[in-house]
C-alpha cells in the first residue's frame, strides 16, 4: 500500500522485469521538467540455456536484510524476492541456475547499459543479447584504447602509471602528501585559493619545480592530466614555478611553453585546466595551505612520477599477534536487567518519566530502520544510532565531517567504534551491536544529548556512554566506557 502511494510514485527509480530477454529495466524520474529522464537496464547472457530459471531483485533493502552485510545476504537463503515498481533502494540482480557437466565450459556475461529514452535501452539490450556481439564489443574497446594511447604518445605502462594517480587523486594517500605535522600548520581556508584563480572545487594535482632537470616530471605530469581528464576525472593542475625571482626566468619560460602545448585538451586557468604559480609571489601560509589541500603533491626534486609514486608507505607499528592461552569459557554473563517502559512496540519504548527512548536488541533481532539520537550544540555535534557512533561534525554537518558518514539505512556502519580483546583467549568484541555483535542483549537508553550502550558478555558488564557538552566552546565527542568484571577470575582485556 505504501509503494501505490502517488508521493512515493513521484520521487524513486521504477524497475521492471523483462523476461523475454532475461534482463532488468529501470528509469529514474526527473528531478525537474529541465532534467533528461534516464533508463538503465541489466542484461544475463550465457552460452546455455537460462531464462527458466531466471530469478531476479530490484530492492537492495530485501536482498541483503536488515541487520545482514554482503558477506551474508539474505539473497543466499533462499529465491530472489522479484520485487518490481517503485524502490526506494535499487539495485539489478539477476541469477540463474547453470548445470555444469565435467568438462564442460559455460560462459556468462552481465551487460549493463543506459539510455535517454526507454526504446534504446531495449536495442541495446537485445544487441548485447549475442555473446559474439560482446566479444566484439570487447576487442573494439581494445583498439580503441590503442589508437587512444597513440595519439596521446604513450605507452601501456604509462597508461597504468596515470591511472595509480588517478587513485591516488581520487583516495588520498600519505605517499602523496605532505607530512602530518605539515599538514596541521595550515590555518587557511578555501577562499584563500580564489586570489590565484583556483575554485578549490575541484581535486588539486601540485608540482613544485625548481630546476630545468624537473621538466621531465611536469612533462609526464602534463600527459598524465589530459589522459585522467580524458576519462572523466577532472582536477586542477597547479605548477608551482620555485626558481629564485629575477630578471631572467629560464625555468619560467620553459614551463609556459610546456603547458601552451599541452593546455589544448584542458585548458589554461580555469576548472579542471592546468594553472601555473610562481613561489616566490605567494606567502609562506598561502604555499601551506596549496600544498595541504592538494590531494598529490609531486616535487621535482624527488625523481620521476614513477620514482613518486613507489615510494614506500610507512607501515604502521601494530601490536603483537596474539596467541591464545585460554579457550573462551562460559563465564557467567548476568542477564541485562529490562527497565520498565511506557507504549513498548517490541523494539523500545519510553521510560516513565519520559526523559529516555529505551532499545532492547535480543539475539538477531534488529530494527526495521535506524533508530537515531543527534547530539549536538550550536556549533558541533554526533549522530549516534543503535548500532553505534556514526558521523562526527563541526559547524557545517555537511561541508564539516570528521568522520565517515555512510547515509545507508540498511548496513549503517558505525565510524568510531571500541574494541575489547580478551588478551587470554583473543576474542573480539564491541559494546555496541555493530561492528562485532555478539549473542548476548543490547540496551541502548537514547536521552536528550547523550546515549547509554550497555552489555554483557563473558562475565563483562560495559556501559559505553556517549554525549556531547552542550557548551559550544567544547566542540569535542566524550565517550565514557565502563567495563566491570562479574566472573570469578581476573581478566586482561
Amino acid at each position: 500500500a505504501d509503494r501505490a502511494h502517488p508521493a512515493f510514485q513521484k520521487l524513486f527509480v521504477e524497475t521492471e522485469a523483462l523476461p523475454e530477454l532475461g534482463a532488468l529495466l529501470a528509469r529514474r524520474r526527473p528531478r525537474s521538467p529541465e532534467e533528461q529522464e534516464v533508463f538503465a537496464g541489466h542484461l544475463l547472457v550465457a552460452s546455455v540455456p537460462v531464462l527458466e530459471t531466471l530469478d531476479y531483485e530490484t530492492d537492495r533493502s530485501r536482498f541483503i536484510g536488515r541487520g545482514r552485510s554482503l558477506r551474508d545476504p539474505v539473497a543466499l537463503e533462499g529465491p530472489l524476492g522479484k520485487t518490481g515498481g517503485c524502490v526506494l533502494d535499487p539495485i539489478f540482480s539477476l541469477r540463474a541456475s547453470v548445470d555444469l557437466e565435467p568438462g564442460r565450459r559455460v560462459q556468462l556475461a552481465f551487460v549493463t547499459v543506459a539510455a535517454p529514452e526507454r526504446a534504446g535501452a531495449i536495442r541495446l539490450l537485445e544487441k548485447y543479447r549475442d555473446l559474439v556481439a560482446i566479444s566484439t564489443a570487447f576487442e573494439m574497446a581494445w583498439s580503441n584504447a590503442q589508437l587512444e594511447l597513440g595519439h596521446l604518445g604513450i605507452d601501456a605502462e604509462q597508461a597504468h602509471r596515470f591511472q595509480e594517480l588517478g587513485s591516488h587523486i581520487l583516495y588520498p594517500n600519505p605517499r602523496l602528501r605532505p607530512a602530518s605535522e605539515k599538514l596541521r600548520l595550515n590555518k587557511l581556508g578555501q577562499p584563500r585559493l580564489w586570489a590565484y584563480g583556483i575554485s578549490g572545487d575541484l581535486p588539486i594535482i601540485s608540482v613544485l619545480v625548481t630546476e630545468n632537470k624537473d621538466l621531465a616530471l611536469v612533462q609526464e605530469v602534463l600527459l598524465a592530466h589530459t589522459y585522467l581528464r580524458r576519462r572523466g576525472l577532472w582536477a586542477d593542475l597547479v605548477i608551482v614555478n620555485g626558481e629564485a625571482p629575477g630578471y631572467e626566468q629560464p625555468l619560467g619560460e620553459e614551463l609556459r611553453r610546456l603547458i601552451l602545448a599541452h593546455s589544448i585538451l584542458v585548458g589554461q586557468d580555469r576548472p579542471g585546466g592546468v594553472f601555473l604559480r610562481s613561489l616566490a609571489q605567494m606567502p609562506e601560509e598561502d604555499q601551506t595551505l596549496l600544498f595541504a589541500t592538494a590531494r598529490v603533491l609531486l616535487v621535482g626534486a624527488r625523481g620521476s612520477l614513477a620514482q613518486q609514486l613507489a615510494i614506500p608507505q610507512e607501515t604502521p607499528e601494530l601490536p603483537e599477534r596474539i596467541v591464545p592461552s585460554r579457550r573462551p569459557g562460559e563465564e557467567p554473563t548476568p542477564p541485562l536487567p529490562f527497565m520498565a517502559l511506557e507504549f513498548f512496540n517490541g523494539y523500545g519504548g519510553f521510560t516513565p518519566d519520559g526523559r529516555e527512548y529505551v532499545i532492547y536488541l535480543e539475539k538477531e533481532k534488529d530494527l526495521p530502520a535506524p533508530w537515531v539520537n543527534v547530539l549536538a550544540n550550536p556549533l558541533f555535534g554526533a549522530i549516534v544510532s543503535e548500532s553505534g557512533t556514526g558521523l562526527v561534525w563541526y559547524g557545517n554537518s555537511q561541508m564539516n565531517r570528521l568522520t565517515p558518514w555512510s547515509n545507508d539505512p540498511l548496513l549503517d556502519p558505525p565510524s568510531v567504534v571500541f574494541y575489547l580483546r580478551d588478551e587470554e583467549t583473543g576474542e573480539v568484541w564491541t559494546p555496541t551491536v555493530r561492528p562485532v555483535r555478539t549473542g548476548a542483549p543490547y540496551r541502548i537508553q537514547h536521552g536528550q544529548g547523550y546515549t547509554v550502550f550497555a552489555h554483557n558478555y563473558r562475565g563483562i558488564e560495559a556501559e559505553l556512554l556517549v554525549f556531547v557538552p552542550t557548551d559550544p566552546a567544547e566542540p569535542v565527542l566524550l565517550q565514557r566506557l565502563r567495563l566491570r568484571n562479574v566472573g570469578e577470575r581476573p581478566r586482561r582485556l
